[in-house]
């Protein structure tokens, strides 16, 4: 009887062994797929951040660019502004030349009419 219930003990133990291994074995799975899924989150969270600092360096790049675009167009319409002026100017001088050339034409119109009357 005695000898029975020591099998009994030890098979009750190694059972009980067994399932404290299967237990401790559920766990360290367990244990394994939650640190698996939070490397899988913090992977998506770093390729989320890596994707959010290239889209924000995008549309900086972006808005550098379309703010260059429009510095070079205000610099492009400044330039003609400039043309346009400096032409105008061109113009002007031309005619007041042409006046003066004019001027001087008359002046010696009258001059000769005059030396001519005397």
């Amino acid at each position: 009887m005695r000898e029975l219930t020591m099998r009994e003990l030890a098979m009750r133990e190694l059972t009980l062994r067994e399932l404290t291994m299967r237990e401790l074995a559920m766990r360290e799975l367990a244990m394994r797929e939650l640190i698996m899924k939070e490397l899988v989150m913090r992977e998506m969270t770093m390729k989320e951040l890596a994707m959010r600092v290239l889209t924000w360096r995008e549309l900086t790049m972006r808005e550098l660019a379309m703010k260059e675009l429009a510095m070079r167009e205000l610099t492009n319409r400044e330039l003609t502004m400039r043309e346009l002026a400096m032409g105008d100017l061109a113009m002007r001088e031309l005619a007041m030349r042409e006046l003066a050339m004019r001027e001087l034409v008359m002046r010696e119109l009258a001059m000769r009419e005059l030396t001519m009357r005397e």
